[in-house]
Formats: structure tokens, C-alpha cells, sequence
């Protein structure tokens, strides 16, 4: 039954929660479950689970892929859910080792005290909470944090 999903998992969730580091992280992935032409969505589902173990909600980020099963009555599915939890605020994030190009690489303040000053980040944007990721490269990503 689709309401005990959750629960099945929430032993191991809360052992991993148990052992993580006060100011680390647990990404959550995912995807949706469908059960005669139904879609449950998972993510809303383990939300209570996390937050019942004291953890804190940062993104939902979306994965989109350009492969899935196909269905002939309903809309083809191409994403899944990575859930980002903390524990209390004093967390990681290295926004420098994540970020993207930029669109406009060079681009500059027009006008005001910084007019003719770069106005983007050297390094890079902060990317959004949509990722497009193959899967090979899903798969390397997860083998390369897991390190």
C-alpha cells in the first residue's frame, strides 16, 4: 500500500540522519509512484518523515531526463525529486564548487558606483533547482560524492 512507502523507509532514514554530521546534508531522490493510472508523488509523502526527525527542508530540486516510460493515457514522465535536508542551520554548502557558466560571461554594471565593474560572479552563476542530467552523467555524479 502506497501510505506505508514511507514507513518502510523511515528506519533507515532515521539512521542516517542519526549519523550525519551536525552540519551535513541528505539528499533524498525520489520519482513518483503509479498504481492503476494513479501518480502518487513521493517526495510530499516523506517530507513529514524528515521533518518528524528534526531535519530542515532546503531545496526540491528537480531532475529532468530525456528518457521514461511512456504511458498512452497520461503525459510522459521526465523528472524526478532530490530532497536537500540539514540539520539545524549551521550546514555546508559550497556554492564555488557548484556553480555554472554564466550567461553572459564579462557582462557589466552599466551604471551606478560600480558602473564598468564586472557584475556577474568570475566564477560562475549559482545554478537553479532544475537539473537536466543525463544518466550517465547522474551516475558519475553519485559515484564522485560518494567518495
Amino acid at each position: 500500500m502506497i501510505s506505508d512507502y514511507p514507513e518502510t523507509q523511515s528506519v533507515l532514514i532515521a539512521e542516517i540522519c542519526r549519523i550525519l554530521k551536525q552540519n551535513g546534508s541528505i539528499c533524498w531522490q525520489v520519482g513518483n509512484f503509479v498504481e492503476k493510472g494513479e501518480i502518487y508523488p513521493l517526495d510530499i509523502l516523506y517530507y513529514p518523515v524528515f521533518k518528524k526527525l528534526g531535519m530542515k527542508s532546503h531545496n526540491w530540486i528537480i531532475w529532468k531526463f530525456g528518457h521514461g516510460l511512456h504511458s498512452s493515457k497520461r503525459f510522459s514522465g521526465q523528472y524526478e525529486t532530490i530532497l536537500w535536508f540539514t540539520k539545524p542551520d549551521d550546514y555546508i554548502f559550497n556554492l564555488d564548487a557548484v556553480r555554472v557558466p554564466s550567461k553572459y560571461p564579462g557582462k557589466r554594471h552599466l551604471k551606478g558606483p560600480n558602473k564598468g565593474k564586472p557584475s556577474g560572479n568570475p566564477l560562475g552563476k549559482n545554478p537553479s533547482d532544475v537539473w537536466e542530467i543525463l544518466t550517465r552523467e547522474w551516475e558519475t555524479l553519485v559515484w564522485e560524492c560518494s567518495m
